[in-house]
């Protein structure tokens, strides 16, 4: 075990068997050396954690709990990681070779900041696609801004997080399985500038994600409190509308429950008014021609 690793990589596992070796393979396989692994077994009832148990590195710290939900194994992650820097990973993603490199060379390039995003991809069984539209290195003051026209995003995988504004400080919300993640991402990017990296960092599994979203409990479904956040960020207001609009359609793909739909509706209703849609619809507009002339001008992907 190392005693003061540069990064802590958090992964969540519950039964993950087709994909946690691959996904750890990718860390273990890194340029960078400096880290440890927390593989977070949530109280997998498949082979998990023997597969886990038999890859012998000191670098991986295996730690089972009982099952609580991806925002608890990562809540406990954080608890334990002993490094300077804090990732995330899910159990069946992939991060590039010199993901850890990159990050390490872009924090001593851009000192005194806490989050540095690389870019990602997000890979489908019939397409492959490129996230993050902004193609230089920049410091994002407005990250939410960034975030809204797609010059860059933040998920697990692709940020590397201080653990001195994290830890003890800034926690997953336990109530939530789905869009936890843009939860988490609220908290911070409310309060920090970012570094980002038009470099390719990792790769998301899109289809595995999508997955858990028709399973999901609609009591774990990020936006039911969005009425309580603030919500004086145009920009994230617009983001959190984008979010809730996903949340509906994906439920009405995969739910035969209408009540949750209805129940999803009225919470955006609340949040934003009943008539915001024509708001999104024009600023989604302006987006795509605000993107369009930057993608000319050889600013973007």
């Amino acid at each position: 075990m190392m005693e003061n690793p540069f990064f802590s990589i958090i992964v969540p596992v519950y039964n993950k068997e087709r994909y946690i070796a691959n996904t750890l393979d990718t860390i273990l396989q890194q340029d960078f050396t400096s880290f440890e692994i927390l593989a977070i077994d949530d109280g997998s009832t498949d082979r998990s954690a023997s597969i886990i148990q038999n890859i012998h590195d000191e670098r991986i710290i295996y730690i089972h709990q009982n099952n609580q939900g991806v925002s608890a194994a990562r809540n406990r992650g954080i608890q334990e990681a002993k490094g300077e820097w804090i990732m995330f990973l899910d159990a069946d993603d992939e991060l590039e070779q010199n993901c850890l490199h990159i990050f390490n060379e872009l924090i001593h390039k851009y000192p005194n900041y806490y989050i540095y995003l690389g870019n990602f991809r997000m890979i489908y069984s019939d397409f492959t696609r490129i996230v993050c539209k902004y193609k230089k290195e920049a410091i994002i003051k407005k990250p939410y801004k960034a975030v809204w026209f797609e010059w860059a995003k933040m998920r697990p995988g692709n940020a590397a997080i201080s653990s001195q504004i994290i830890k003890n400080k800034i926690q997953f919300d336990t109530r939530l399985t789905l869009f936890e993640d843009f939860d988490f991402e609220r908290q911070l990017l409310s309060l920090y500038a970012v570094v980002y990296t038009p470099q390719i960092v990792m790769n998301y599994r899109g289809e595995y994600g999508e997955l858990n979203h028709g399973k999901c409990p609609i009591q774990k479904v990020w936006g039911l409190n969005c009425p309580y956040y603030s919500m004086e960020n145009f920009y994230f207001k617009l983001q959190a509308y984008k979010v809730l609009l996903s949340i509906l359609h994906i439920r009405q793909k995969t739910c035969d429950n209408p009540n949750e739909s209805l129940q999803i509706q009225q919470i955006m209703d609340m949040a934003f008014g009943s008539k915001y849609m024509r708001v999104y619809k024009c600023a989604y507009t302006i987006k795509r021609i605000i993107n369009f002339v930057f993608r000319k001008a050889g600013w973007l992907q």
